[in-house]
């Protein structure tokens, strides 16, 4: 379909999800929406719920109904996306590493009911800005701010305000970049910083600039493994086309998940 979609007020948007395993074992995905860069819930084969868990057979082709519902009259980006493998909770460091920008799949699209303005969100820069040599494109998420240092892992006791860092770096490539933020815990959309509503970061970074965003989060009270994710969008609310198939060379729209850092509540 294109990447515009045009719908009448109190109209459904509804297609086709198509998942290929091309992987010779069995794999899990975890379905999900996000529309405004909010976890909203979405029917799958007639089922509605805030994620969807699909199992593929090794190198099977999945075909999958979804609708979306409720939507407001005005102009909306929307963000279909599958998790694999959520419920692989080893706390291997190679196998963390190897989740960084990693492990997801996604698809963007502009959703226009009647009519409607593109949403202009106040963008800002990072709260604190990282003087450091190294290059970053993109996200990092670590303990301390500015740091270079990969994050895979945390013992962590339950109920504890859990501090930590989203660098953000724009290297050479653009003179200006806009991206929005967010981040789930256990595949469930959360806070930047807990006992907030901001669930969303909109920000810019000018040319071989990069910063440090504070986050935070509270640790579930049920001990075992929770899986911490921080997905990085470049260019929120620009078009993804120009004109009904064409896309928009002037933006990259990247989605890209950070390592999932896998926190072990462990009793204190």
């Amino acid at each position: 379909m294109n990447l515009t979609q045009l719908l009448k007020e109190n109209e459904s948007f509804e297609g086709y999800i198509r998942i290929t395993n091309a992987i010779k074992r069995e794999n899990s995905y975890l379905i999900f929406a996000l529309i405004d860069y909010r976890m909203v819930p979405i029917f799958i084969n007639g089922t509605k719920n805030q994620t969807h868990l699909i199992n593929l057979d090794p190198m099977e082709d999945g075909f999958y109904s979804f609708k979306i519902d409720n939507l407001s009259t005005g102009y909306h980006d929307l963000i279909l996306g599958a998790f694999l493998n959520p419920y692989e909770h080893s706390l291997d460091k190679k196998y963390r590493l190897d989740t960084d920008f990693s492990l997801m799949g996604s698809t963007r699209l502009n959703i226009v009911v009647e009519n409607g303005s593109i949403p202009e969100p106040e963008f800002r820069k990072p709260e604190i800005f990282c003087d450091s040599s190294y290059v970053l494109e993109g996200l990092l998420v670590s303990k301390e701010p500015c740091s270079s240092k990969a994050w895979p892992t945390e013992n962590v006791t339950r109920k504890e305000a859990l501090e930590y860092f989203i660098n953000i770096g724009n290297s050479e490539k653009r003179n200006q970049r806009t991206f929005a933020v967010i981040q789930f815990l256990d595949y469930t959309q959360i806070p930047l910083i807990h006992n907030t509503s901001e669930y969303v970061y909109f920000g810019y970074l000018d040319k071989g600039k990069k910063g440090s965003i504070p986050a935070s989060t509270i640790i579930p009270d049920n001990t075992g493994i929770h899986e911490l994710i921080v997905i990085w969008i470049s260019d929120p609310y620009e078009r993804v086309e120009i004109s009904p198939g064409i896309r928009n060379k002037n933006i990259e729209g990247r989605i890209e998940p950070s390592i999932r850092v896998g926190l072990n509540v462990i009793e204190k």
